[in-house]
């Protein structure tokens, strides 16, 4: 299996309603993303995804969430903005976006510093 991926930074800010003290509060973070792809074929070329393309996409879609505050996106629409949820939206709009045959799996993995967090995966749709 071929396996590619691609580290960007995003910063967000969010609270965590149900907690208490700081994290009640709106904070930012400076997000570490890694975007990990998975798949049996690579392409003419011999790629399994073109890193160009795949850094549009995430450009694309990271700029939706840069400098906003999570809380009030709709895609956070009732849903508690933890790094696990952000990983499972990020998998979800990442993966409507590629256009390849070649990639069976997507990881995305959520850093909100050096020792803190969550990441989601799995397989794509055929």
């Amino acid at each position: 299996m071929h396996t590619i991926g691609l580290k960007k930074q995003c910063k967000a800010k969010h609270f965590l309603p149900d907690q208490k003290g700081k994290e009640n509060d709106i904070h930012s973070h400076k997000y570490t993303i890694e975007v990990i792809f998975s798949g049996e074929k690579i392409n003419k070329k011999g790629y399994l995804l073109d890193i160009n393309e795949l850094n549009k996409i995430l450009e694309k879609i990271f700029e939706k969430f840069e400098n906003n505050i999570l809380n009030e996106l709709p895609e956070f629409r009732n849903i508690n903005p933890t790094l696990e949820n952000f990983s499972k939206i990020l998998w979800r709009l990442i993966g409507k976006e590629l256009e390849t045959e070649n990639i069976s799996t997507l990881k995305v993995k959520i850093h909100e510093s050096e020792d803190a967090y969550a990441s989601y995966g799995g397989k794509l749709q055929d």
